[in-house]
């Protein structure tokens, strides 16, 4: 498993857009096949919908806040940067799978959306980052 993880990381490092690219048209794809389970929902769940929006904020606190402090300088080097990589880009994404499950499972759509811009913003500021310096270690 560790070689597979450091084989993505360093795909991602070499070219982070082209993964941001793919994985925001994989999002589409699978928000046109929950098209088909929801058209049948005749009544939505508020309390799901909630529960994925905090598994969503959940989510975004660990990508801005616990994540940087595993590639701050002076820190103990316990992952390689491909992990690290890795790690980031699977956080950004998590935000669209905790809203999708939530609409699938029964909750209000509206939490979906909120996930979709929440993991475009951590990709795009992931790839941003893995541009510019190579690796998610933060700037100076």
């Amino acid at each position: 498993m560790t070689a597979l993880n450091e084989r993505l990381g360093a795909s991602l490092r070499r070219s982070p857009y082209v993964w941001t690219v793919a994985t925001i048209l994989f999002f589409f794809v699978m928000m046109d096949a929950l098209n088909e389970i929801v058209k049948d929902y005749t009544s939505t769940s508020a309390p799901l919908a909630f529960l994925g929006l905090g598994i969503i904020v959940a989510d975004l606190f660990f990508a801005l806040v616990v994540l940087p402090h595993q590639t701050a300088r002076g820190a103990p080097s316990t992952r390689s940067t491909n992990t690290v990589a890795l790690m980031n880009w699977t956080f950004a994404v998590s935000a669209f799978w905790a809203g999708y499950a939530a609409v699938a499972a029964g909750g209000q759509q509206w939490v979906l959306a909120i996930g979709w811009i929440t993991s475009v913003a951590l990709l795009v500021r992931t790839a941003r980052q893995l541009r510019r310096s190579g690796s998610l270690e933060p700037s100076a």
